[in-house]
């Protein structure tokens, strides 16, 4: 369930990457935001959706703001830590370094993205083809992406499952 991936990602987080202040973007209803601030850490949300927005979890809507990965609306530096789960194939190309440039911004070290790509074959025999996915494409697509804007991958294995399940990347300014 969507709770129980949360609650896993936010042990992973908090473990793993310590980070004091979290930026989630594309947050939906706000699960993970809410349990980093049970581990104690200073989260917060960003979602397009202004119905997750006015329907999320209670106990953090207080702390999600309704928003655009385009134009985040927070000042450089805000995060130590800036999140993403499947939310850059949902990105038009044209928009997406933008987007990647955004996160960057408010970012003061590090940026996890899982993003939907090629290689997650396992998911796609799983849930068939995903209609709103506009931008999918292989991992070195995305590995030249980071290169180009002069982001460091960091490979942290605990943080990382096999390419046929899930690509992500962790990050480092």
């Amino acid at each position: 369930s969507m709770s129980i991936r949360a609650l896993y990602r936010a042990f992973i987080v908090k473990i793993f990457l310590k980070p004091k202040k979290v930026l989630d973007v594309g947050c939906g209803l706000g699960y993970f935001v809410h349990y980093l601030r049970r581990l104690g850490i200073e989260a917060y949300g960003l979602e397009l959706s202004r119905y997750a927005v006015d329907n999320g979890i209670t106990s953090v809507r207080q702390y999600i703001k309704p928003g655009d990965v385009q134009k985040i609306p927070y000042k450089d530096n805000s995060f130590d830590l800036v999140t993403s789960f499947d939310v850059f194939e949902h990105i038009h190309q044209e928009d997406i370094e933008k987007g990647i440039d955004e996160c960057t911004r408010v970012s003061s070290s590090m940026q996890f993205h899982k993003i939907y790509t090629l290689e997650n074959t396992w998911l796609k025999s799983v849930h068939g083809t995903d209609l709103s996915h506009v931008s999918v494409f292989n991992r070195d697509w995305w590995m030249e992406i980071w290169k180009k804007k002069k982001l460091i991958i960091s490979q942290n294995r605990w943080l990382k499952l096999p390419d046929v399940i899930a690509t992500s990347f962790l990050l480092e300014k």
